[in-house]
């Protein structure tokens, strides 16, 4: 578990997604990639993604949503949708911090009994 003076516990996974960026003025037709999560917590999570220079750029320059869709597993909610709120260039791939605005109390719900049964089992 990590506790960086944080309000809700966060937990280390690695979880392969299937992660797109949501860009409106491109008639909704996102961005599709895979990733990697790498950390979660009932408000949002870490994404590592090879993002090409251009979406780097649109991502730093303008609000983005993006929408998480774990694999392997039914104990996450199908699709988490987050607004990128920290975006940080690796030499190879971007780690992406995704805040969860207004998840639904089913997903809240998953997420707290996943983040929960994680810490336990650590």
């Amino acid at each position: 578990m990590l506790n960086n003076q944080r309000r809700h516990d966060r937990v280390h996974i690695n979880l392969e997604v299937t992660f797109q960026i949501l860009i409106p003025e491109d008639s909704f037709s996102p961005k599709v990639m895979t990733g990697h999560m790498v950390d979660l917590s009932e408000r949002g999570a870490m994404v590592t993604v090879k993002l090409p220079d251009p979406l780097h750029h649109s991502l730093l320059t303008t609000t983005r949503y993006c929408q998480i869709v774990p694999g392997g597993t039914d104990e996450l909610p199908r699709k988490l949708i987050g607004k990128a709120v920290w975006i940080q260039k690796e030499k190879d791939f971007c780690r992406i911090g995704l805040f969860f605005e207004d998840l639904p109390a089913k997903s809240q719900d998953l997420l707290r009994k996943y983040i929960a049964a994680t810490i336990r089992n650590s």
